[in-house]
C-alpha cells in the first residue's frame, strides 16, 4: 500500500488506474478501502479465481516460511506495522501493469508474502507512458 501511494500522481499523469483484487468478502473490502484510503479500484474474488487466472501462488509456507519471516522483521524496523487480516490468508498477490489490448508491461507475482515488486522494476515499466506524456 505504501509503494502504491508514492507512485499515485505518477500513475495518475501516465492515465495509469489502480486496480486491486482482494480475497475477502465484499464488506471486508469496504473496511480496508475505509481504513485504509485505498486510491484506487477494489474488487473481491473470495473463490480465489481472479488469483488463479494471474498464476499466483498459494500455500501456508510461503505465508509463514523463513522468508517471510524476515521480511517483516525488515518492515517493522521501518515502523510498518501489520493489520489484521482478510479473506485467503495464505494467498500470494502481484503486481500487473497492463496496457491496452493483451499488452502486459510488467508481471510481478509474489513468491513469499512481503515479497513485493521492486520500485525501480515498477518506474522502468513506467517509462514508457511517461515518455507519451512530455
Amino acid at each position: 500500500m505504501a509503494a502504491l501511494k508514492e507512485i499515485k500522481d505518477l500513475l495518475d499523469r501516465a492515465g495509469i488506474p489502480i486496480v486491486a483484487i482482494g480475497s475477502g468478502s465484499f464488506d471486508q473490502a469496504r473496511t480496508f478501502a475505509d481504513g485504509t484510503e485505498f486510491p484506487g479500484e477494489l474488487y473481491v474474488s473470495p473463490d480465489l479465481a481472479a488469483y488463479s487466472a494471474f498464476g499466483l501462488a498459494r500455500g501456508r509456507l510461503r505465508t509463514l516460511g523463513p522468508q517471510s519471516f524476515l521480511r517483516a522483521l525488515r518492515a517493522l524496523k521501518r515502523g510498518f506495522r501489520q493489520g489484521s487480516t482478510a479473506g485467503d490468508n495464505w494467498q500470494q498477490g502481484g503486481v500487473f501493469l497492463l496496457g491496452p489490448g493483451r499488452e502486459v508491461f510488467l508481471e510481478h507475482r509474489n513468491r513469499f508474502a512481503g515479497d513485493f515488486v521492486d520500485k525501480k522494476y515498477l518506474s522502468a515499466a513506467l517509462e514508457p507512458f511517461l515518455y507519451q506524456l512530455k
